[in-house]
């Protein structure tokens, strides 16, 4: 009898996000998990703006309490949660389960909906907004939650070049991209000075 391989159990990061700071604290978080699992640095781009967009708008729809989990699996992070303490998850079902169903370039002009609609496109689709506790304080609430990025093999040859950083292309990008007219034409990565 062979042995099973199963991963690791997996290990969860909880960390309160302060009313008025939250979308910076977890794009910091973030960001820090993902490079610590050398992860290409494009990705961790997109896992940042994805992150922050769910905290921007758990302060702005949502309610405190704030929290940022990571979820991490066979040493990797695998899943990111920021939870609130709304428990409402009608709006967000309804545009999650829609997304792949409505016309991407209508979107762009909804006045709500459009956020969540990206971390679904950065996600590759793995995107999910479900009930559930929080960690702290025990209060009930809801979690949105989007697969992270994995880390790169070679990943420290993927290291950012010192003083730039990757500029995402926003709906330009993602609508064609939706709309299947991905090869069609292509957009190399912007690039800016840090300063």
């Amino acid at each position: 009898m062979e042995p099973s391989i199963r991963p690791q159990d997996p290990h969860v990061l909880a960390q309160p996000l302060q009313p008025g700071a939250a979308a910076h604290q977890a794009r910091s978080i973030v960001r820090q998990a993902l490079r610590d699992a050398g992860t290409a640095i494009t990705d961790i781009d997109d896992a940042e703006l994805a992150v922050a967009e769910l905290a921007a708008n758990a302060e702005m729809h949502g309610r405190p309490p704030y929290e940022l989990r990571i979820i991490t699996v066979d040493g990797a992070p695998a899943w990111c949660e920021v939870v609130d303490g709304d428990r409402d998850l009608s709006a967000l079902s309804k545009i999650l389960n829609d997304a792949d169903a409505c016309d991407p370039l209508a979107t762009w002009f909804q006045e709500s909906g459009r956020g969540l609609l990206l971390v679904q496109q950065l996600s590759g689709g793995r995107c999910r907004a479900y009930p559930t506790t929080t960690a702290d304080t025990g209060v009930p609430g809801k979690a949105v939650g989007f697969a992270l990025p994995q880390p790169a093999s070679g990943a420290s040859e993927l290291k950012e070049p010192i003083g730039t950083r990757v500029v995402p292309v926003f709906a330009t990008v993602l609508a064609a991209c939706r709309m299947g007219l991905r090869g069609r034409f292509t957009l190399p990565p912007l690039r800016e000075k840090v300063r």
